[in-house]
């Protein structure tokens, strides 16, 4: 369970678990959607649903959200319908879901899409809701194009899913990140979404290629995707530089007037060591002014 556990209105929590459960994939399990619920005695712990592996997805590495209706919306690492994507090795490339109670007790669970690679494949980030019911999330693999030599399994993705009038859901990628890693590669975290229905996220590499010495695969970026009329989405981008963070990796946040604030993994000034055993920097929180 990575990403933050969820209140209801009568303040149950509800989250995901990434292995256990049945074993139905393998000796740990692919893992769960549970709920605490507070008992005179502490807190008592319901398994909402149990994953199967294939179709209906396996691995939930983000937590889960709210529809109004009270309906729990998520995604799976892996799994899913395409057993034709091969995503990694023998896995399918993942899935989005929704949790819906049943009126005699206990959840049902429906596949609202099963990811193709190109559409992008291992959401670990969990999903946001529009106004309108749409959802959007990232995958960071996956896309139109190798995401540099010797990574054949894409830079990641930004998708949105909108409900059709007849039922059912359909999948449009909204960005895809480019194989020279410009851009951004790799998104690892949930989407924010501004007033003006702009979305805002960050990847963990790629961006400005020059935040230390031994760096080849670039510190990250925050970006920001605007909606047009013609219906395609623009990107614009900041890159890190190292000394003011490398490697984000947490969810971003808006304050009232629009600044943007979030952390990194590494950077700053600090003196710890980064993934490849050079010094990086022990991390910051930084802010985004417009």
């Amino acid at each position: 369970m990575r990403d933050s556990i969820i209140f209801d209105n009568a303040g149950n929590l509800y989250g995901t678990t990434v292995s256990g459960g049945k074993p139905s994939c393998d000796s740990y399990g692919c893992g769960t959607v549970f709920e605490l619920s507070l008992q005179s005695s502490g807190w008592a712990e319901t398994v909402l649903y149990d994953f199967q592996g294939s179709p209906d997805g396996e691995n939930p590495d983000a937590g889960v959200i709210f529809d109004a209706a009270g309906n729990l919306y998520g995604n799976t690492v892996g799994g899913g319908a395409n057993s034709n994507q091969q995503c990694v090795g023998d896995s399918v490339c993942g899935t989005v879901f929704e949790l819906t109670p049943r009126s005699g007790g206990g959840w049902n669970e429906t596949v609202l899409h099963s990811l193709s690679f190109a559409e992008g494949y291992n959401p670990e980030s969990g999903l946001i809701f529009d106004k309108s019911g749409n959802l959007y999330g990232t995958a960071s693999l996956g896309g139109p194009d190798d995401c540099r030599s010797g990574d054949p399994f894409g830079c990641g993705t930004v998708f949105e899913l909108s409900p059709s009038s007849g039922g059912g859901w359909s999948a449009t990628v909204l960005h895809s990140f480019q194989a020279n890693g410009k851009d951004g590669r790799h998104p690892r975290t949930a989407l924010a979404l501004d007033p003006a229905g702009a979305l805002y996220g960050t990847t963990y590499t790629g961006g400005r290629f020059n935040c230390s010495s031994s760096d080849i695969i670039g510190c990250g970026t925050v970006f920001q995707l605007s909606p047009h009329s013609s219906g395609n989405w623009a990107e614009k981008i900041l890159s890190f530089n190292g000394g003011d963070g490398q490697r984000p990796f947490g969810n971003l946040i808006f304050d009232t007037d629009g600044n943007i604030y979030g952390t990194t993994v590494f950077g700053g000034s600090g003196g710890c060591k980064g993934e490849f055993g050079y010094v990086a920097g022990c991390g910051t929180v930084f802010e985004i002014t417009r």
